[in-house]
């Protein structure tokens, strides 16, 4: 088995990635020297011959809305959005089967998001993406997957308290590729 995923370095994509490898299995690792998703530039990613393609890269920016940059808007949503459905186009295109996992946030099961406002976007447009491309190959033999954690222990998490450990997301998204039947998993630490 081959996975690619982005977002491989730290936090839950670092955990996903330890367990791929101790379990064996072959990790193309998108990284950051390998292609910028800030900027979309995936032209030079091969994803033929991947079996599983995970979704994982995410960044944000706490604070007002009006106070972020054009900058930092277009970043947020082409690393959290626009760079998992390029990903994805291209690896349908390159594939005649296989399993695609976005990871998006617990921020979509809630109606809105302060502070945190194109983070908050991002992950509900992932959501969307997700749900759609579900349906789209319904018919074909790909399976599209969605985990959804609540607040995460990772470098973007100012409030530690009652956060989930990235080694239990890791495990969610291990159970979704070796269960043919899941299509969403929801993770919630039990104090939340």
């Amino acid at each position: 088995m081959k996975v690619a995923i982005t977002g491989s370095t730290r936090g839950i994509g670092l955990s996903i990635t330890t367990l791929l490898k101790k379990d064996n299995i072959e990790v193309l690792e998108l990284t950051r020297d390998m292609l910028d998703l800030s900027t979309l530039a995936i032209d030079t990613i091969n994803l033929s011959n991947v079996d599983v393609l995970i979704n994982n890269a995410a960044i944000e920016q706490i604070g007002i809305y009006k106070e972020y940059s054009y900058e930092s808007i277009i970043d947020i949503l082409n690393v959290n959005l626009l760079a998992p459905m390029l990903l994805t186009n291209k690896y349908i295109k390159e594939n005649s089967k296989g399993l695609i996992i976005n990871i998006t946030s617990s921020c979509v099961t809630r109606p809105y998001g302060t502070l945190n406002t194109a983070y908050y976007t991002s992950k509900n447009g992932l959501t969307a993406f997700t749900n759609s491309i579900r349906e789209e190959l319904r018919l074909e033999n790909f399976r599209v997957v969605e985990i959804i954690p609540s607040r995460t222990d990772t470098n973007m998490t100012i409030d530690k308290h009652n956060a989930l450990s990235p080694i239990e997301v890791a495990n969610a998204v291990l159970l979704s590729i070796s269960n043919p039947v899941i299509q969403q998993i929801i993770i919630k630490h039990p104090n939340r």
